[in-house]
């Protein structure tokens, strides 16, 4: 009997028996292969993403007072890090680490299980005949595209609310709790649950247009390196390869993105966040383009060993699952 079948008994709404476009087996294996590939990626990425978040907001008035960061602006990985180090070390890279822990499992499990189920209806539109698992090697990088987009733009509503918690937490190395009660109630602005969607639209474009990107381009690469070798499945190794470069091209491209929405988490702790055009216009005038890529060099050194594991962890355990 299969895994997901012992911890999930199916409903009469997915029929494994004849092939349909949603299939419980497949879904619940997502799920699972989701979960596992979520929480590696924090393990792997966090620091670094704390980085980036102290170098994208040292230029505002207020940063956290047990963290003294150079007046100039860090121009080095060193010369951020350090005063981190000697004042909270890695307490401070890990601050908000274990909300994320808790909750980035359930959200990769939805992202991939919506995913997952998005490719197999798309493909099923153009062959009704396939057989289970074709979509996985044939479906075309359109289909791929799109179904990660439609994935990306359902979990926006989720992560929104986690990643404004989490920057507040990294920038004003808050616990959970505090971080959540002075979003909701802060001390400049009005009591609202709108202040968890705080630079919404940059985040939306970021979930939606990055993810389209990423797993459209990793599966290319992917496809490319097993078509080279006349494989049917590229190795472990090359889909390491395939999602390291991947996840840095979608960072370079979504970066001034999320530059935008830290910029506006962080300025909400003190004063009225202001709309995302205005952000951008403000940055714009203090640095130019400059002030869209302040902390780029994180993003990129976090995007590869984060990406390398995510997406070959997510596909190792799903293939996993399938056997057992």
């Amino acid at each position: 009997m299969n895994i997901s079948t012992l911890l999930f008994p199916p409903s009469t709404l997915f029929e494994d028996d004849c092939f349909t476009p949603i299939s419980y087996q497949s879904f619940v294996n997502s799920l699972g292969a989701g979960y596992v590939a979520g929480v590696c990626g924090v393990l792997v990425g966090h620091p670094m993403d704390s980085l980036k978040v102290f170098s994208q907001t040292q230029t505002l008035k207020t940063l956290p007072k047990t963290i003294k960061l150079p007046a100039n602006g860090a121009k080095s990985m060193s010369a951020l890090a350090a005063p981190i180090q000697r004042d909270l070390k890695m307490r401070t890279l890990y601050s908000g680490a274990g909300s994320t822990l808790l909750t980035v499992g359930l959200v990769q499990s939805v992202n991939f299980g919506i995913y997952d189920t998005c490719r197999r209806c798309l493909y099923k539109l153009d062959n009704p005949n396939f057989s289970e698992d074709d979509y996985l090697n044939n479906d075309s990088i359109f289909n791929v595209a799109c179904s990660a987009m439609v994935a990306g733009s359902a979990i926006s509503l989720i992560t929104s609310p986690l990643i404004v918690i989490k920057t507040k937490q990294q920038f004003m190395t808050w616990d959970f709790y505090t971080a959540v009660k002075k979003t909701l109630r802060p001390s400049v602005g009005r009591y609202s649950v709108l202040n968890f969607f705080v630079g919404y639209a940059p985040h939306l474009f970021s979930e939606c247009f990055g993810r389209g990107v990423y797993f459209a381009s990793y599966e290319t690469l992917k496809r490319q390196f097993a078509k080279g070798e006349g494989r049917e499945n590229a190795t472990l190794v090359q889909k390491m390869m395939a999602a390291g470069v991947s996840g840095m091209l979608c960072w370079s491209l979504i970066f001034p993105f999320d530059a935008i929405r830290n910029k506006l988490c962080a300025k909400a702790v003190y004063t009225d966040a202001g709309s995302s055009w205005q952000m951008a216009k403000l940055m714009y005038q203090q640095g130019k383009l400059r002030s869209f890529y302040r902390g780029f060099q994180f993003a990129i050194v976090r995007a590869g060993p984060v990406a390398a594991a995510v997406l070959p962890i997510y596909d190792t355990t799903r293939e996993f699952l399938n056997r057992h």
